[in-house]
């Protein structure tokens, strides 16, 4: 998520700042647009990568070409504004 957020911070050529917040702030925040079984989901799946992160998967089986998180930030830097 800090390397995710640096990219973003880097296409949008500003600082970002990442702050935790408890779970039930998450679901009280997200509760207008997301189920609670998806909220209850989320929150299972972010507690159990805490210590041991997911691999990071390349599309380029799928797409021939891999692409960073740069590129990523870059392409969608209108989503973050």
């Amino acid at each position: 998520q800090a390397d995710q957020l640096a990219a973003i911070a880097d296409a949008l050529g500003r600082p970002l700042t990442y702050r935790r917040i408890t779970p039930e702030r998450f679901a009280d925040d997200m509760a207008a647009w997301m189920s609670p079984g998806i909220i209850a989901m989320l929150l299972r799946y972010w507690a159990e990568t805490v210590d041991e992160p997911d691999e990071v998967r390349s599309a380029e089986p799928i797409t021939g070409r891999a692409r960073t998180l740069a590129e990523w930030a870059a392409d969608h830097v209108d989503d973050f504004r």
